[in-house]
């Protein structure tokens, strides 16, 4: 959220260099995931939840994960898993519960 520490005036400036740099570290991934289902090939693991929770948050910021087919497979699997299923449903009725309370965060908007 660039605009926290730069101003609404400057995030762009911000935001455009963080993600050229988030680039090489999703290539890295992509490359790494390879023909593979898993960070381990076959074998699930934890860095698959942990990856799975970066690339919900960057994708949730608007950044385009569309050039990483892999992770976005990768994704979209993690969210078969029954857990992430509970997960999610739990986050959205926490979120759903902050926006009837008026109490939901909603970042402004950039650029």
């Amino acid at each position: 959220m660039p605009m926290f520490f730069a101003g609404a005036d400057n995030a762009l400036v911000v935001k455009q260099p963080a993600e050229a740099a988030m680039d090489e570290y999703f290539e890295l991934v992509e490359e790494r995931l390879g023909d593979g289902r898993w960070w381990y090939g076959d074998a699930w693991s934890t860095m698959d939840g942990y990856l799975y929770w970066v690339f919900w948050r960057v994708e949730g910021a608007g950044y385009d994960v569309s050039r990483f087919p892999r992770f976005a497979a990768h994704a979209r699997a993690m969210e078969q898993r029954p857990a992430v299923q509970r997960a999610l449903a739990h986050e959205d009725a926490a979120q759903a519960q902050l926006e009837a309370e008026g109490l939901a965060f909603v970042p402004p908007k950039i650029g």
